[in-house]
């Protein structure tokens, strides 16, 4: 079940797009990037952002750890000057990354090893690249509810790892080639969320209804075009 969980989340995102960038990541400090802490690479595929990290020096505990877009371009100040989570609607609403009603950079969190490593992947289905180019990635100490209650944001807490998301150096457009991910990518995706779930069947009920309403029209037009002949010889 939990490898279908996969395979049903990335279903749709197969086909990726060879645009990506690669974020460094430091630990926060007063001025200026801390320790290195790795790379977060961000693959764009067609229904969101796959963030694929290659992190270490964590805290083993919490687990699970807050994770976003800020609006910000600066990891000064311990992380403070990147600012609050991107929303460009002014939402003002942290939802979580997959209600589009909040903050658009609300991400899944982040998973850390007992090592203190941070390796597994996670998908952001409301962004694209265009959209956070130039803001920041923070990795806050605790984890997410996905809720403004009890505390705001979720309740992550303090950031403890920044990086400023770069440039990318293909226009949007452009046209890009296809890429796959490979399997150990899919393999390694964490399962979907209830929602993600929801609007999967969603969309495969939206294309079954579609293509019975084409097939029906069709009919249709042929049943009538015969009978238009039929009189037309008489």
């Amino acid at each position: 079940m939990f490898r279908l969980g996969i395979f049903l989340s990335l279903l749709m995102s197969i086909h990726c797009f060879a645009n990506q960038l690669e974020v460094s990541i430091n630990e926060v400090a007063q001025i200026g990037p801390g320790k290195k802490m790795g790379t977060m690479t961000i693959v764009e595929t067609s229904n969101g952002l796959l963030f694929k990290p290659s992190l270490k020096g964590f805290n083993p505990k919490p687990k699970l750890r807050g994770f976003h877009v800020h609006r910000g371009n600066s990891c000064d100040n311990f992380g403070l000057a990147a600012q609050g989570h991107l929303d460009p609607k002014n939402t003002q609403k942290h939802l979580g990354p997959y209600d589009v009603n909040g903050h658009l950079g609300d991400i899944q969190m982040l998973i850390i090893n007992n090592d203190g490593t941070i390796s597994l992947p996670v998908f952001a289905p409301k962004l694209n690249i265009a959209a956070i180019e130039g803001y920041t990635l923070i990795i806050h100490a605790n984890e997410d509810n996905y809720m403004e209650k009890p505390r705001p944001n979720g309740g992550s807490g303090d950031r403890v790892a920044c990086g400023i998301i770069p440039k990318s150096k293909t226009q949007a457009s452009t046209k890009l080639k296809p890429a796959q991910l490979t399997p150990t990518e899919v393999a390694s995706s964490p399962p979907p969320s209830a929602e993600m779930q929801q609007l999967i069947q969603r969309k495969k009920k939206l294309q079954q209804f579609t293509g019975t309403k084409q097939t029906t029209i069709k009919n249709s037009t042929a049943t009538r075009l015969i009978f238009i002949k039929m009189f037309s010889a008489n």
